[in-house]
């Protein structure tokens, strides 16, 4: 902008030169239109298509084929906020992806983004865990590869001796309160109050394999990676 003002200002008043008159003047809107053109193929499309699952009202089914972010708002401190994928076909077994609780990104993998590449094909879970914990104290570690809805945390057995994890584990995922889209943000009330916000991202796959190690940082925590 500072620049087209340089312009404006640089043509003659007084009707002369017109010639350099409609040069810059056709500089300014070439360069305007192609700064809008490639404001528009950079950016990436926001969707807010995920939904609930009919069948299991607690979880909901980020689309795949995008990048997804997630951001809890607020998580109270006996609240788990957890990513899984399918490993299989009939979703019989599950791996971890992500995990939130009450102070941020659970371990013991390192994030190096806060945004989740869901690949093609491939069917997500995001859920509520409650484990009611007598005291204060909050899980910060978990077990990657745990069944479907199914939250396997790591821990002091201190820490597990004040909470109620199988019961916790037999009730399942927290019910929604509340789903809907925000603009183009999906934003989840879940019945303890607490509110996540997400957002698919729709643009390119990443340039490496999905199976490079170095493309999931939850393969490899390794310098080399």
């Amino acid at each position: 902008m500072r620049r087209a003002r340089e312009v404006i200002a640089s043509i003659p008043r007084g009707g002369t030169e017109p010639k350099v008159v409609s040069r810059h003047f056709l500089l300014l809107t070439v360069g305007m239109a192609g700064f809008a053109l490639y404001a528009c193929v950079s950016a990436p499309l926001i969707s807010s298509a995920f939904r609930i699952d009919p069948d299991r009202p607690g979880v909901i089914l980020p689309p795949a084929g995008d990048l997804i972010w997630i951001r809890p708002l607020r998580l109270n401190s006996d609240e788990y906020l957890i990513l899984q994928k399918c490993i299989d076909a009939d979703c019989s077994k599950a791996q971890v992806v992500r995990a939130w609780n009450a102070y941020g990104y659970m371990g013991p993998y390192p994030v190096l983004t806060t945004k989740v590449w869901a690949e093609p094909g491939v069917r997500y879970l995001l859920w509520m865990q409650r484990v009611p914990t007598s005291g204060t104290g909050s899980f910060r570690l978990y077990q990657r590869d745990a069944p479907p809805l199914v939250f396997e945390p790591a821990g002091s057995p201190e820490l597990f001796h004040r909470t109620d994890l199988k019961a916790a584990q037999e009730h399942g995922p927290a019910r929604i309160k509340k789903a809907q889209p925000e603009g183009a943000t999906f934003v989840v009330t879940f019945e303890g109050g607490s509110v996540v916000r997400m957002q698919a991202l729709l643009t390119a796959p990443p340039t490496r394999s999905i199976d490079d190690p170095r493309t999931d940082p939850h393969r490899c925590a390794s310098p080399e990676c």
